[in-house]
């Protein structure tokens, strides 16, 4: 997990600002600091025992556990999750059922060229 990347705790949203040990707890331990979206939520700003570990706004700042953490992804990963066709997940044959209740054969006209052009998520415009 970078930082910078979103994340969620229980109903609370922020953003990792560090990952790795925390002074006081055991080395082979994995902390994250969260800058969380509410002041509410945090008890620093990024100081844990005298050490900076990271910067944010007063009470905005903690330490969770790594595995308490959910993390969010990026846009592309959501992108090509959803667009981009794979040879394995691409259905061979799909079929419908009319009426009657007989499967009829679904041809995917132009498919190919529309996965190639999803594929290729670089040659979208960047607002």
């Amino acid at each position: 997990m970078d930082s910078g990347v979103r994340c969620v705790c229980g109903e609370d949203k922020g953003t990792i600002r560090y990952r790795g040990p925390v002074v006081g707890r055991p080395a082979t331990e994995v902390w994250l600091g969260v800058e969380w979206d509410s002041s509410t939520r945090g008890k620093h700003d990024g100081v844990h025992e005298g050490k900076r570990y990271f910067q944010c706004s007063p009470g905005c700042g903690s330490f969770v556990p790594e595995g308490k953490v959910q993390v969010g992804r990026t846009l592309r990963s959501a992108l090509e999750e959803r667009y981009v066709v794979s040879d394995t997940t691409r259905p061979e044959e799909m079929y419908v059922e009319t009426s009657t209740k007989q499967p009829v054969r679904v041809e995917h006209v132009g498919q190919d060229e529309i996965a190639e052009r999803q594929r290729h998520l670089d040659w979208l415009p960047t607002a």
